[in-house]
């Protein structure tokens, strides 16, 4: 019976294919979280932009949505540091760049359109986008290499 000796290293493609993995798997968790500010435009619906009204309700209030919203997007940073070590540092300012992306449009609309609640949900976004970098990010860079 041949026994493996215990001190092996995987092969250099082993390595690249499960960083690869843990990239994608901190990408999603990161580009995932900040969703939560999509439930109240899928729970009222969007309003006809020509009313005088605004284009988007929150039924729970805005802080509700803006703490749910954070909360859920630093848990999924969190997870996606721990989870995505050293590939997070890549994975997740580049999800969460896309999100910082749409809010800051999302804002210039609401300006534009002159509606508080659509300005209030861009923010929403940003301070996600935010929130999430600042503490995914120091998670995976404490993160130490993969114990074999």
């Amino acid at each position: 019976m041949t026994q493996i000796a215990p001190h092996t290293r995987p092969s250099a493609a082993g390595r690249f294919a499960e960083t690869v993995i843990r990239a994608i798997v901190a990408f999603l968790l990161a580009l995932a979280a900040p969703a939560v500010a999509l439930l109240p435009a899928f729970a009222t619906g969007f309003s006809n932009p020509g009313n005088k009204h605004d284009l988007i309700a929150f039924p729970h209030g805005f802080a509700v949505l803006l703490i749910v919203t954070l909360a859920v997007t630093a848990a999924a940073c969190a997870l996606a540091g721990y989870l995505g070590r050293r590939a997070a540092l890549f994975a997740i300012p580049l999800a969460l760049f896309w999100w910082a992306i749409s809010g800051l449009g999302v804002v210039v609309a609401g300006i534009a359109l002159g509606h508080s609640h659509t300005i209030e949900w861009g923010l929403v976004l940003l301070a996600a986008a935010v929130v999430g970098t600042l503490v995914g990010l120091p998670i995976a860079a404490r993160s130490g290499p993969i114990a074999r």
